[in-house]
C-alpha cells in the first residue's frame, strides 16, 4: 500500500456529474415530490404546484453533504478496488530486481550505453575534423579568389594602359601617314 492517492487518481472509472449525483439524492431524499407530481390529476401547473407543496422544508445543505459523501465513497471504492488489484498481481519490477537476469540485462544495458557513447564521441570527432578541413578549404578558396581578384585588376590595369598606348600608336601613324 505505498502508492498515494493522486498515483492511481488517473486510472479511477468515470463517475457521474456532481450536479446529477445531486438531483438523484434530492430526488431520494424528497420522494413526497416525484410522487406528487405522478399521483396529481391536473394540468402540468397543477402537478408542479402540488408537488413543490408536497416537500415541507427543503434540505439543501444535508442532500449537499450527502452527495459529497456519495462521491467520497465511490472513489474510495475504487482506491481500494485499484490497491486490492496491484497487490494479487506482483510488480514487474520487483520481480526482475530478484533474479539474475535483471543483472545482466542492466549489464547489457550499460554495455550498449557506453558503445552508443563511444560511437557518438567517434562520430562527434570526425565531425569535428570535417569542419576543421572545411574551415580550411573555405581559407584556401578566399585565398585564392583574393588571388585572381588582384590579378584581374592588374590585367585590366594593364589593358587600359596597353589601349591608350594603342590609341597613341594609332596617333602617332596617322600624323606620319598625313606628313608624308
Amino acid at each position: 500500500m505505498n502508492k498515494s492517492y493522486l498515483a492511481i487518481i488517473p486510472h479511477l472509472k468515470p463517475t457521474p456529474s456532481f450536479v446529477g449525483i445531486y438531483l438523484f439524492v434530492w430526488l431520494l431524499w424528497h420522494n413526497e415530490f416525484p410522487l406528487s407530481l405522478i399521483n396529481t390529476n391536473g394540468d402540468l401547473l397543477v402537478r408542479i404546484n402540488s408537488a413543490i407543496a408536497a416537500v415541507e422544508y427543503n434540505q439543501y445543505f444535508f442532500v449537499f453533504l450527502l452527495t459529497l459523501l456519495v462521491i467520497l465513497l465511490r472513489h474510495g471504492f475504487d482506491y481500494l478496488g485499484d490497491l486490492a488489484n496491484n497487490e494479487d498481481r506482483p510488480n514487474k519490477t520487483s520481480l526482475l530486481q530478484n533474479s539474475t537476469l535483471a543483472e545482466t540485462e542492466s549489464e547489457t544495458d550499460i554495455k550498449r550505453v557506453i558503445s552508443a557513447l563511444d560511437d557518438a564521441r567517434v562520430k562527434l570527432s570526425d565531425a569535428k575534423e570535417q569542419i576543421k578541413k572545411l574551415k580550411q578549404d573555405k581559407q584556401n578558396m578566399v585565398k585564392k579568389v583574393m588571388q585572381l581578384e588582384s590579378e584581374r585588376e592588374e590585367l585590366t590595369v594593364d589593358k587600359s594602359i596597353l589601349s591608350q598606348e594603342i590609341t597613341e600608336l594609332k596617333g602617332k601613324l596617322a600624323k606620319q601617314t598625313l606628313e608624308a
